[in-house]
């Protein structure tokens, strides 16, 4: 089954993006309760300043743990009063206004629910009740600490008049907060009253955990284990470690408030996970779609393409690879197309150089053969020009195809490209005569280039240039040739009088059988293969070529030639 780009893109975002989540949120919930339990540590280590001052002053009062080691009791009232001291005080209510200057008002009694309340004699205690037999639960007895003085017997323990006497009410008992408020009072007559320790609770379970070493970190008392389990810390008295107090390390949690703590940082936690994880999807899926748009516009471009239209463009406005691929792309098509229509204007022009003189030869046989015209030696002779018409433009394509397949070969050799410059002058000299054209070339030079080329196809190239001169250069006119030498290179630079050719047509003059004059008039130009032939076999010696307008006017051609070797023209 094959997965669309946008889908694969999708995927790896998104496992990347799940991993990436699945990773911090490990990593935070690791770190949280790593280092919380390094608070709660520290924490506890602060709680017990006040166990570490009075262990000190325990120490300083009977100068060893002996006593403190084998008093199990007094160690535990330690704990317990170390934890009263930094515990906070018990929550009170807060006092009920005053009632008449005696204390609370007393609630009216309910039927079914016991005897009501008495009003309060002096000093707010209830007078002694007389003795009730049969009715009401025995008197409770003394507690010390924890309520007032027992009342004496008092008759009259049942119902008030009017409730019935066949339901037992059961005991009276004040409210906590009156007993309390009851307590708190200095004038009540009677005995003090001494109140019961009431410690606070211990959510950290820090007491059980608790071990005392001595100076060398040897077990006193306590809970026994491995020291490396204990965060300690110094006794001190007059500046010298007497003892170290430990608490027994723990990887969990007690206090409540601490798992309440840890449950609402991980409940945050998964849920800030799961708006990231359905944002990144969100963004993933939209990411995916921007980057897979543009592609799927350069494929149904690359499919039109090889549908062969050349005139398809994509609009890819971003800046990134994406964007420089569609420009390339749109300048592929565009060369695609010009090559599409150089190669349709390069048949037909081949057909029309191969229709005339095919045409002409038809002609004149057709003549010859009707008895029109007669085999005389003018007959003959436009036969035999059209023959050789035909011949070199042959030759011309063959040329320029072999030129295209890297298959055209060089016979190299040594040569002095001024001497093959000097043959082709020669060919054409009457020829450029009879046009009035006056030839203007030194071709000597102090020293004498010598290059591996291929004489034969510099001399093409020489004649091209001056077929090139007889066709364009107007009556009367002159060509200059100037040569240059340098220890690199030959530069050749061809000059006439011109007209030349508009300016537009200058950098197309080197492509194929293109020609200034679009009806391709042979009378006033050639096939068009000629300054092709001649790029092609300068590039091939590894030279240049080039055009541009002369100061009169006409074409002024620069050959440049790499020299391998120059010699004294005496030598």
């Amino acid at each position: 089954m094959k997965y669309k780009l946008a889908y694969k893109l999708f995927v790896a975002f998104l496992l990347t993006n799940i991993v990436g989540i699945v990773l911090l949120v490990g990593g935070m919930q690791y770190f949280m309760r790593q280092y919380f339990f390094d608070f709660v540590r520290q924490i506890e280590l602060n709680k017990i300043d006040h166990l570490v001052q009075r262990l000190a002053d325990e120490y300083r009062q009977k100068g060893s743990w002996e006593d403190l080691q084998e008093n199990q009791s007094h160690w535990q009232n330690l704990l317990r009063l170390s934890n009263a001291s930094h515990s906070p005080p018990p929550m009170r209510p807060p006092p009920r206004p005053p009632h008449e200057g005696m204390g609370p008002p007393l609630r009216p009694p309910h039927e079914g629910m016991g005897p009501p309340l008495r009003p309060p004699h002096e000093g707010m205690r209830p007078p002694p009740r007389p003795p009730h037999e049969g009715i009401g639960p025995p008197p409770r007895p003394p507690h010390e600490g924890m309520r007032p003085p027992p009342r004496p017997p008092h008759e009259g323990m049942g119902p008030p008049p009017g409730h019935g006497g066949d339901h037992q009410p059961p005991s009276f008992r004040p409210p906590p907060e009156l007993v309390d408020e009851m307590l708190s009072i200095k004038d009540i007559p009677g005995p003090p009253v001494k109140p019961i320790p009431n410690y606070p609770p211990d959510p950290m379970m820090i007491a059980p955990r608790l071990t005392l070493f001595d100076a060398e970190k040897r077990w006193v008392i306590g809970r026994q284990t491995d020291l490396d389990n204990f965060a300690l810390r110094t006794i001190e008295v007059n500046g010298k470690t007497v003892g170290w107090v430990g608490i027994q390390r723990v990887e969990t949690f007690f206090a409540p408030k601490d798992i309440e703590f840890i449950q609402q940082q991980t409940r945050g936690i998964y849920i800030s996970s799961l708006g990231v994880l359905l944002f990144s999807i969100i963004v993933t899926w939209l990411l995916a779609q921007h980057l897979v748009k543009p592609l799927r516009k350069l494929t149904t471009a690359t499919q039109a393409l090889a549908a062969r239209r050349f005139g398809t463009r994509v609009t890819v406005k971003t800046q990134d690879e994406v964007g420089q691929l569609a420009t390339d792309f749109n300048q592929m098509a565009y060369t695609l197309e010009q090559y599409e229509q150089m190669r349709q204007q390069w048949l037909a022009d081949v057909a029309h150089e191969l229709r005339t003189p095919l045409s002409i030869l038809r002609g004149e046989v057709e003549a010859l053969q009707d008895g029109i015209r007669e085999a005389d030696d003018e007959t003959l002779e436009s036969l035999h020009a059209e023959a050789l018409h035909l011949t070199r433009l042959v030759d011309d394509l063959r040329t320029l195809s072999l030129a295209d397949s890297q298959a055209l070969n060089l016979r190299r050799q040594p040569l002095n490209p001024l001497h093959v410059l000097q043959q082709s002058l020669n060919q054409f000299q009457a020829r450029l005569a009879q046009q009035k054209i006056k030839l203007r070339a030194n071709l000597q030079t102090k020293e004498v280039p010598y290059l591996a080329g291929d004489s034969d196809r510099l001399l093409q190239v020489f004649n091209n240039l001056l077929e090139n001169t007889l066709r364009y250069v107007d009556k009367p006119g002159w060509l200059e040739i100037t040569p240059t030498l340098t220890p690199t290179f030959l530069q050749l630079d061809f000059i006439d009088s011109g007209p030349g050719v508009p300016d537009f047509a200058l950098p197309h003059l080197f492509d194929r059988l293109y020609r200034a004059e679009p009806s391709r008039n042979r009378a006033q130009g050639g096939s068009g293969l000629g300054l092709s032939i001649c790029k092609s076999i300068i590039e091939k010696h590894g030279g240049e070529i080039s055009v541009q307008k002369a100061p009169e006017g006409g074409f002024w051609f620069k050959i440049i030639l790499p020299v391998s070797s120059i010699k004294n023209e005496n030598n």
